[in-house]
């Protein structure tokens, strides 16, 4: 019974508008491989190590003075409080839309989304045309920070509601501040793949007790019905590569052949692994429920998850113009 109203509950949620908006916007101008972008205006978007919450909040605001004309509109709050944002550009017809920092410890894709942003933004207010013209021709919608409780407790800012886990444990921490894992509570397929999960809450793969239980999760369905994107990216960390694929057989090639370009984005590879896919990701959501492409890009490599700061040089190239770059791919 708790299942059925916690799914009842999220298409009533998904149904409701928006809470609140804010203009923001950023600025850019390529700074140097390995420094922190600054706008025209003075405002740094860096990382040292870790791209905190706060940082992302404070750069919004500073944003927000700078570039009216960008919006940033409220879709959930986390357990903890923090807003729930989508940045949104353009007024074109079709969306993209790119979602980072759903698990706790794979902040990489917050900064190197928020950079982007901010360097998008400053070319359309230079008047480089590229720019101006991607926001013409299209709408793009970005989700810097899923799951901040989840960043805030990998970052050793705050304790889990649930248990109590080792150093190690705390650091590699992906879920929600209940132990929930994001990226395994949607609903497309979730009792397929929770009979392959934990049972109880801690830091990665537990679904939760029901589909869409979770704040975070029910944010996304709500940015996904008030913005309709027509291709989702969702950045991760790590293993430079994209995985693409869930139940779509009858449109094989034509997927395969968008994800290879989607890769060659980053200069990444995808993956030929059909099985894997079973659902409850927001990949899997996403094609299962519009019949649209979706992507999951994991940043950097496994042997740096930890200390993805010393590939920085090597990300800020390979992410240069991609928000542009992915656009230009919607089918």
């Amino acid at each position: 019974m708790r299942a059925l109203f916690i799914i009842c509950m999220t298409v009533l949620v998904v149904l409701l508008p928006i809470r609140s908006s804010i203009g923001y916007a950023p600025s850019a101008v390529s700074a140097a491989v390995g420094e922190p972008f600054i706008t025209a205006k003075e405002i740094r978007i860096g990382a040292d190590k870790f791209y905190t919450v706060d940082s992302l909040f404070q750069d919004l605001r500073k944003l927000t003075a700078q570039y009216p004309e960008l919006k940033v509109e409220q879709v959930g709050k986390s357990y903890w409080g923090d807003p729930l944002y989508a940045l949104v550009m353009g007024q074109g017809d079709k969306t993209l839309m790119v979602t980072a920092g759903m698990h706790g410890w794979e902040s990489v894709g917050s900064y190197l989304s928020m950079r982007e942003v901010a360097e998008l933004l400053q070319s359309h207010a230079q008047g480089v045309p590229s720019a101006s013209l991607a926001l013409d021709e299209y709408r793009i919608v970005v989700l810097p920070l899923i799951n901040p409780d989840g960043v805030r407790i990998a970052q050793g800012e705050r304790h889990p509601l649930v248990g109590n886990y080792t150093a190690e444990q705390l650091r590699g921490w992906k879920a929600n501040a209940w132990g929930v894992d994001i990226n395994r509570n949607f609903p497309h397929g979730y009792y397929k793949m929770a009979n392959f999960l934990p049972t109880t809450p801690g830091p990665s793969f537990y679904p939760g007790t029901a589909p869409a239980s979770e704040k975070e999760t029910q944010a996304v369905l709500i940015a996904l019905e008030t913005y309709k994107p027509d291709m989702l990216v969702d950045l991760h960390s790590s293993g430079n590569i994209v995985f693409w694929h869930y139940n779509q057989e009858q449109t094989l090639v034509p997927n395969r052949q968008l994800a290879y370009a989607v890769g060659k984005v980053f200069g990444y590879g995808i993956s030929h692994n059909l099985q894997q896919a079973i659902g409850a990701h927001l990949k899997d959501h996403f094609i299962g429920t519009y019949d649209k492409p979706a992507f999951i890009v994991e940043i950097g490599s496994f042997d740096n998850r930890y200390q993805i700061h010393k590939e920085f040089n090597d990300l800020y190239r390979r992410f240069n113009n991609f928000l542009v770059k992915l656009a230009h791919l919607i089918p």
